[in-house]
């Protein structure tokens, strides 16, 4: 059962776009090569004037937002949590949720404060209390339940602002943060006997500072009843 912090967080997203005082008009080959579909639409309860401006007009570098990922996955795989904390971004920090609906009430900490927490190797509260097996977890531990499960460096499926959840889960990533660009890593299943109930994602949430994306949520997706 999911705690009431799910339905307010309408009343506190954050919006993750700033204005590019650069060259619109110069579009980097690579998304002419890839092109990443931007909807302008926002569903009735959160079209907001602030929400739509946040996500049109908006030039997605595919190769700088794929290679940052792939880096960010390599550090969470080796457990080199200093090189992970270069990538966060440092006012607004990283919040994690263990599943695709979000909550205000998932932990979110700073990359001095993720160090600090690795290193002492201590019992966290997720904050997740709607799901009593993330309440009480070391760094180490949650990592490898709700972050890096399985390998997703050689997922499936790799894309940008798309995403492929087969679950029960509500998918409120682009609510909670209008305007950011989101990386998904995903494997559609293992065992075909489950008829893809074991499908596991990953999502990378960016969000600009100085026109470079840094991280400010990490979502992993897999089924709840």
């Amino acid at each position: 059962m999911k705690n009431i912090f799910n339905f307010i967080y309408l009343a506190l997203v954050f919006s993750c776009s700033q204005p590019d005082s650069g060259n619109r008009d110069k579009v980097n080959n690579d998304v002419k090569a890839n092109p990443v579909t931007v909807s302008s639409k926002t569903p009735d309860t959160i079209s907001h004037k602030k929400r739509t401006d946040a996500i049109v007009n908006r030039i997605i570098d595919t190769t700088l937002l794929m290679n940052i990922s792939t880096e960010i996955l390599k550090s969470i795989k080796s457990k080199n949590y200093n090189k992970l904390a270069t990538f966060i971004h440092p006012q607004d920090g990283v919040r994690f949720s263990p599943y695709a609906n979000i909550s205000l009430n998932d932990r979110k900490f700073l990359g001095s404060e993720l160090i600090q927490l690795a290193k002492q190797s201590k019992p966290i509260d997720w904050g997740s209390s709607w799901d009593e097996g993330t309440e009480l977890l070391t760094i180490g531990q949650y990592f490898k339940k709700f972050v890096y499960d399985v390998d997703f460096l050689n997922a499936e499926l790799k894309s940008i602002n798309k995403f492929h959840s087969q679950g029960t889960d509500l998918n409120n990533i682009t609510d909670v943060y209008p305007g950011c660009d989101v990386t998904e890593f995903f494997f559609s299943g293992f065992d075909e006997k489950n008829g893809g109930m074991d499908f596991r994602g990953l999502r990378l949430v960016f969000k600009l500072l100085d026109k470079h994306p840094f991280l400010i949520a990490i979502v992993h997706d897999e089924w709840t009843p």
